[in-house]
C-alpha cells in the first residue's frame, strides 16, 4: 500500500511540475496563449482555421510540434490538413498522440490542443515513474525525479510538444516491465511505441533478441504481433503521402560523430557567445559518443561473461540506427540529435547509475546544457530581462 501510495505521489509530482513549468512559460506569452508550446512559426503556412487559433512566433519557421498539432486536427486528413506538413508521410506515421488528443477533443480546436498537451504531460508523467523505478537502487525519488527531467527528451516535449519525450517514456516502460516480467504491459507498450514514433519498432526488436536468446519463441511471436497496428498504420500513410525522402539521413556509422569534434559551427552571435555555444556543441557530441562507447563496453565485458544482459539486447537495435543516422546537418544542432538520441543517452545514463551514481548525475547534467540553454534564452527574453 505504501508503494503505490508513494509512486502515486510521483506521478502527480511530475505532472505538477511539468504543468507548472509549461504554465510559466505560457504566462509569459502575450495571453497566456497554451498553443505558444507548439512553437508555430508566422513564416510556415498553416491550415487557416489553425493559424488563427495559435500563438504564432514572428520571423520563425517554428519547430516540429506544430506539425503534430496539424495532424491532431486532422488524424486521417479528411480535411486536407496533411498538405502544410513538412514531410507528411514522417508526421502522419506519428499518429498515436495526434489521434488521441483529436478523439478527446471531438472536433473543438482549442480542446484538441488542450488534450495534446495533457497526453504528453501524462505520459512523460508515467514514464517518469518508470524512472524513477529503474533508478530506485541507486538513488533517492527525489533525485530520481530530478534527473528524468533533464533528460533532452523532457525538456524538449516539455515546452515544444514534440515526441521525443513521450517516446523515451515508452521505452522507459517497456525496459520496467521487461524486467519485472510483467508481460501483458510489456505487450502493451510495444504495441504503442511505434505508433508514438516509428523508431519504437527498434525497441520491439530489442524485446525480440531477448525472447530469441531465452529460447522463449511464444512470447517472441508475440512481440513481433505488436508490431502489425504500426504497419498497418504506416501502410495507409505511403498510400497517401509522397515518400519521405529519410534514406538520405543515413551515413556510414560513427564518421560524423566522430568529424564533428573537430568541424567548429559558426553562428551569426557575438564572439564570446559564439565561442561558449562552440564549447556546447563539443559538450553534446562528446555525450552521443561516450553512449556509443559505453554500449560497445557493455557488449564486450558481457560476451566475455558468457551472456548478454536483457537491458543490453534491449538497446541494440537503437544504438545501431543512431550510429547510421546523424548527418552533418543533424549534428549542427545540439537541441535536435539529442532529443532524438535520448533514449540511447537515458539507457547510458541508467547504466552509469549503478556503477557509480556520480557518474550518471555527471552524464545527464552535461547532456541537459545544449537543450537547457535554449529553454533559458527564450525565457529571459520573454519575461524582459533580455
Amino acid at each position: 500500500m505504501h508503494t503505490k501510495l508513494s509512486s502515486v505521489f510521483t506521478f502527480l509530482f511530475l505532472l505538477a511540475l511539468t504543468a507548472g513549468y509549461q504554465f510559466l512559460y505560457c504566462h509569459w506569452l502575450p495571453n497566456g496563449d497554451l498553443t505558444s508550446l507548439f512553437f508555430s512559426g508566422a513564416l510556415l503556412p498553416h491550415p487557416p482555421e489553425l493559424e488563427r487559433s495559435a500563438y504564432r512566433y514572428p520571423n520563425s519557421t517554428g519547430y516540429d510540434g506544430q506539425m503534430y498539432r496539424t495532424v491532431a486536427h486532422d488524424p486521417l486528413s479528411r480535411k486536407g490538413y496533411w498538405k502544410y506538413l513538412d514531410n507528411p508521410r514522417l508526421r502522419a506515421r506519428r499518429i498515436l498522440i495526434p489521434a488521441l488528443a483529436g478523439w478527446l477533443g471531438g472536433g473543438s480546436i482549442a480542446a484538441v490542443d488542450w488534450w495534446y498537451v495533457a497526453i504528453t504531460d501524462i505520459l512523460m508523467a508515467l514514464g517518469g515513474l518508470c524512472f524513477v523505478r529503474l533508478a530506485e537502487d541507486r538513488c533517492s525519488r527525489l533525485a530520481a525525479v530530478i534527473l528524468y527531467s533533464l533528460i533532452p527528451a523532457m525538456i524538449a516535449s516539455t515546452d515544444r510538444m514534440v515526441l521525443d519525450g513521450p517516446a523515451v517514456a515508452g521505452f522507459l516502460a517497456a525496459w520496467l516491465f521487461l524486467r519485472q516480467g510483467r508481460w501483458t504491459l510489456l505487450f502493451a507498450a510495444l504495441t504503442l511505441l511505434p505508433l508514438i514514433r516509428e523508431t519504437g519498432i527498434l525497441v520491439t526488436a530489442g524485446a525480440g533478441m531477448v525472447f530469441l536468446r531465452s529460447r522463449e519463441y511464444g512470447r517472441m511471436a508475440l512481440a513481433a504481433i505488436t508490431a502489425i497496428p504500426a504497419l498497418l498504420w504506416w501502410s495507409f500513410v505511403a498510400a497517401h503521402t509522397p515518400a519521405s525522402g529519410l534514406g538520405s539521413l543515413l551515413s556510414v556509422p560513427l564518421v560524423p560523430q566522430i568529424v564533428r569534434w573537430f568541424t567548429p559551427v559558426s553562428r551569426p552571435v557575438p564572439p564570446l557567445v559564439n565561442t561558449m555555444l562552440q564549447a556546447v556543441d563539443l559538450v553534446a557530441d562528446t555525450c552521443l559518443l561516450l553512449a556509443f562507447a559505453f554500449v560497445a563496453r557493455t557488449i564486450w565485458r558481457e560476451i566475455r561473461q558468457g551472456r548478454l544482459a536483457d537491458d543490453t539486447l534491449l538497446i541494440i537495435p537503437v544504438a545501431v540506427l543512431a550510429a547510421f543516422a546523424s548527418t552533418p546537418d543533424i549534428l549542427k544542432d545540439p537541441y535536435a540529435f539529442l532529443r532524438v538520441n535520448s533514449v540511447l543517452l537515458t539507457w547510458a545514463a541508467l547504466r552509469m547509475l549503478v556503477i557509480r551514481p556520480v557518474f550518471g548525475w555527471a552524464y545527464v547534467a552535461a547532456c541537459s546544457v545544449p537543450l537547457l540553454i535554449f529553454r533559458v534564452n527564450p525565457i529571459l527574453r520573454l519575461a524582459g530581462v533580455r
